[in-house]
């Protein structure tokens, strides 16, 4: 019963942010957004910044730069750069979902550079999404959930 409960407010929630949503993936120009992550398996966080141009037909190609701290015994703290690449399935829509890929190096400053790969998944609802992403960076894996404000 908590289950279908969840559920059903998950699903009001999510229309009325359809309703209200003033989604612009349709517009041409500059686009940025400020991303907060977590990982759900243990301590770790990343804040990232991206921008870039967007080209009108939903995709969105641009750079970033951002940090992400962890527990592990892998690393503290990485400093991260990257291409970033966004395309919004249905352009049109106030509620779109989206592919998003980011590809570049991640340094922890200790004189070590390693490759990173993030490739997510996530919704657009006017100026915030909602997302999952698996990042890679060389041999390590970690999945993220995360929020992030377009503008």
């Amino acid at each position: 019963m908590k289950r279908f409960l969840c559920l059903l407010m998950f699903a009001l929630i999510l229309h009325g942010v359809e309703v209200f949503a003033n989604n612009d993936q349709t517009s041409y120009g500059y686009t940025g957004r400020v991303t907060l992550s977590i990982t759900p398996a243990g301590p770790g966080a990343d804040i990232m910044t991206s921008h870039g141009y967007a080209f009108g037909s939903g995709v969105t190609v641009g750079g970033g730069i951002g940090v992400s701290l962890s527990d592990s015994k892998f690393y503290d703290v990485l400093c991260l750069v990257f291409a970033d690449t966004k395309h919004n399935l249905m352009s049109e829509s106030k509620v779109s979902p989206f592919l998003d890929c980011k590809l570049g190096f991640a340094t922890d400053f200790d004189k070590r550079c390693y490759a990173f790969l993030s490739p997510a998944m996530g919704i657009d609802m006017g100026c915030f999404s909602v997302f999952v992403s698996y990042d890679m960076v060389s041999e390590l894996r970690i999945t993220h959930i995360g929020f992030s404000f377009n503008f």
